[in-house]
């Protein structure tokens, strides 16, 4: 078998595919979605925590995954105020 058909068989694994950067991943997970019927989600990198829970509730919902964040909430809510505090102090 040659090895691009092996690594392809491999990829057939993944539930979905993730594309950080549309311009670098959108033809691949095109490609995979047109060969294996793979769905894939775009979902750039967050930039800070309350866009990182909403990131992480973005791919959860593509998988179907019921997925009970309030622990990550807390942890958040919690870790924001710490920062908030601190630029205040800085200022």
């Amino acid at each position: 078998m040659n090895v691009k058909v092996r690594k392809l068989v491999n990829y057939q694994r993944a539930a979905s595919n993730l594309v950080v950067y549309p311009e670098l991943g959108l033809a691949s997970a095109e490609f995979l979605q047109e060969m294996l019927g793979q769905k894939y989600i775009i979902a750039s990198l967050p930039y800070g925590m309350q866009n990182l829970l909403q990131w992480l509730k973005k791919i959860a919902l593509s998988l179907d995954m019921q997925t009970d964040f309030t622990e990550l909430k807390k942890d958040v809510s919690y870790n924001q105020e710490k920062f908030d505090t601190a630029i205040f102090q800085l200022r």
